[in-house]
């Protein structure tokens, strides 16, 4: 977000719903990245804003349905540069039948 990206309004104290934290100025909101689309008008408050140095990680970037997952790799396999972060490997999971114990 840039400080030209915003414009500031005079609100009531309690304006807002709940305890929002709100900006009282453009500084404290320039590189900030937004969680989704606002509507102009929109009062911005912290909720709709990514924590400060911080943007959409791989979960908020999939698609309805997906799930991400860690795959946790052997020293040998990382080394050797068969995968490196952003790689896109297939994962098979393969899980048996339970067993009943008596």
């Amino acid at each position: 977000m840039r400080a030209g990206d915003v414009r500031f309004v005079e609100r009531p104290v309690g304006a807002t719903e709940g305890d929002e934290t709100t900006f009282s100025d453009a500084e404290s909101l320039v590189g900030r990245v937004l969680r989704s689309e606002v509507t102009p008008g929109t009062v911005l408050t912290a909720a709709l804003l990514y924590a400060e140095g911080v943007g959409p990680g791989v979960a908020d970037r999939l698609p309805p349905g997906f799930r991400a997952i860690t795959v946790k790799m052997d020293q040998a396999a990382l080394v050797d540069g068969f995968v490196s972060p952003g790689t896109k490997v297939d994962v098979f999971f393969r899980a048996d039948k339970p067993r009943r114990i008596s």
